[in-house]
C-alpha cells in the first residue's frame, strides 16, 4: 500500500476528504507543522487501539506512518492530488446538471446560479462549472450570449481554531458577524485580522464600511492580495501589533477582535481607538457540546475540563451585550463516526495547548468517549458557540 492508498483509508474511515482536513491544517501548511500535527493524532490513536470503534484507523496510522509522514514533505502538492481527483470524481455528476441547463438551447441568470450552486454543493470551485460550461455548449451549438457573467466570491473557510472544523464559516456566520456592526457605523478597525475573513464577509454585506485590519506580516500579504483580488477598494490590512495601532483616537466605530481575545495592553489600545458611544466586539468560541438523540453530560463535562485546561474560555471584562451564533456539525446514523470528529478536536486542542497525553483533562476526555462508544447509532451534533461580546 502506497502513501495516497494509505492517505485515502484513512480518510475513508474517519470520514475526511484528505489528510490535511483530517489534521484540520491548510494546504500552505509548512511541512514541519503538518508532519507535526501527524504525530500528534498517531500520539491521540494510540490510546485508542483498545477501543474497536477506533481499532481499524489507528492500526493503520500506526502501521503505516512512515508512508503518511512522506507525503506531507510537501502538503501543498499532496492536495493537487487530491484535489485534481476529487475534481474528476465529481465531474460526472457536474456535467449532468450541465447538461440539463442547455437541454433548452438557453442559458438564464438563474440557471447559472443553479450551476454555481451544484459546484459549490459538489465542492468545486464554480469556474470549472462555467468551463464545463462552455464546453459543452460550443460541442452542441448553444450559444452562450450575452457573456457568462463572472462566478459569485467564494465561500469563506473561516479562521483556523482547535475547537472549529476547517470551513466552519458560512452565509449565517456572516450576516451574524454583520450584525454586530450597528447600521450607521463607517469604519471598521480589527485588530487581529489574519488573511482578511471577517473583512471580506462584512464589506460583501456591507459595502459602504471602510475596513483597516492588522496582523503579522505573512497575514496581513495575504489579505491585501485577497482584497486586491475581491476588488475591495475600501480595505487596507497593515503589518502591525494590536497594541500599537498607527490609528488617531477616538476614529474607529468598531474594533473588532475575532477568535482572539485581547489582552490587556490590546484591550487599551482598542479603547483609545474607539469612538465615543462606539464598540468594541470581541468574538471567541464558547465550550462546545455533543449531543446524541439527546444530551450526553458525561462528554459535555469533560470537555468543559478540557477548554478549561487549554486556557480556551476566556475572561473580558466590562461586556455591555453578548450575541451567540452557534456552528454545528451533525453526524448522521454512526457514533462512531461523531467520536471521529470529537477525537480530531480533542488533538487538535491538545497540540494547540501543548497537553501531554497523560493530563487529567486529556484522560477524562479519553474515558468519556470511551463509555460513550458503546451503544446504539442516531443522530449526533458537535455544536460550537460563537460569542460576540460588546465592550
Amino acid at each position: 500500500m502506497n502513501g495516497h492508498d494509505a492517505a485515502e483509508e484513512v480518510c475513508r474511515l474517519v470520514g475526511a476528504s484528505s489528510l490535511l482536513e483530517w489534521l484540520e491544517l491548510p494546504p500552505t501548511v509548512p511541512s514541519g507543522d503538518a508532519r507535526d500535527a501527524l504525530r500528534a493524532r498517531r500520539r491521540a490513536l494510540q490510546a485508542q487501539q483498545g477501543n474497536p470503534k477506533h481499532r481499524a484507523v489507528a492500526k493503520l496510522v500506526i502501521t503505516r506512518f512512515r508512508v503518511l509522514d512522506a507525503l506531507l514533505v510537501d502538503p501543498a502538492a499532496y492536495h493537487q492530488v487530491v484535489e485534481r481527483a476529487r475534481t474528476r470524481s465529481q465531474l460526472p455528476l457536474l456535467d449532468m446538471g450541465v447538461d440539463g441547463v442547455l437541454a433548452d438551447g438557453t442559458v438564464t441568470e438563474e440557471e447559472l446560479a443553479f450551476l454555481h450552486d451544484t459546484a459549490r454543493r459538489l465542492g468545486l470551485d464554480p469556474h470549472v462549472a462555467l468551463g464545463r460550461l462552455r464546453l459543452r455548449a460550443e460541442a452542441r451549438g448553444v450559444s452562450l450570449a450575452p457573456p457568462v457573467p463572472h462566478a459569485p466570491m467564494p465561500s469563506l473557510a473561516g479562521m483556523s481554531h482547535p475547537l472549529l472544523p476547517r470551513g466552519w464559516w458560512g452565509d449565517g456566520v456572516s450576516r451574524w458577524l454583520a450584525a454586530q456592526v450597528p447600521s450607521h457605523a463607517r469604519r471598521v478597525v480589527e485588530g487581529r485580522c489574519g488573511e482578511g475573513t471577517a473583512a471580506l464577509a462584512l464589506l460583501t454585506l456591507r459595502p459602504g464600511l471602510h475596513y483597516l485590519g492588522f496582523d503579522e506580516p505573512t497575514f496581513t500579504a495575504s489579505a491585501e492580495a485577497m482584497f486586491e483580488a475581491q476588488g475591495l477598494e475600501r480595505a487596507t490590512a497593515l503589518p502591525c501589533e494590536a497594541h500599537a495601532m498607527p490609528v488617531a483616537d477616538h476614529t474607529a466605530d468598531v474594533v473588532l477582535f475575532v477568535l482572539h481575545a485581547p489582552d490587556a495592553a490590546e484591550l487599551a489600545e482598542a479603547r483609545r481607538v474607539v469612538t465615543r458611544g462606539g464598540r468594541i466586539v470581541v468574538v471567541t468560541p464558547g465550550v462546545p457540546r455533543a449531543t446524541h438523540d439527546g444530551p450526553v453530560p458525561a462528554l459535555d463535562g469533560a470537555l468543559w475540563g478540557l477548554c478549561r485546561a487549554a486556557l480556551l474560555v476566556p475572561s473580558l471584562p466590562g461586556t455591555r451585550a453578548a450575541s451567540t451564533f452557534v456552528v454545528t456539525h451533525t453526524v448522521v446514523g454512526n457514533r462512531s463516526a461523531l467520536v471521529a470528529l470529537l477525537l480530531s478536536r480533542v488533538a487538535a486542542v491538545q497540540h494547540a495547548a501543548r497537553l501531554s497525553d497523560h493530563h487529567p483533562a486529556i484522560r477524562r476526555v479519553a474515558q468519556a468517549l470511551d463509555a460513550f462508544g458503546d451503544g446504539p447509532d442516531g443522530v449526533g451534533t458537535y455544536e460550537v458557540p460563537l460569542v460576540a461580546r460588546v465592550l
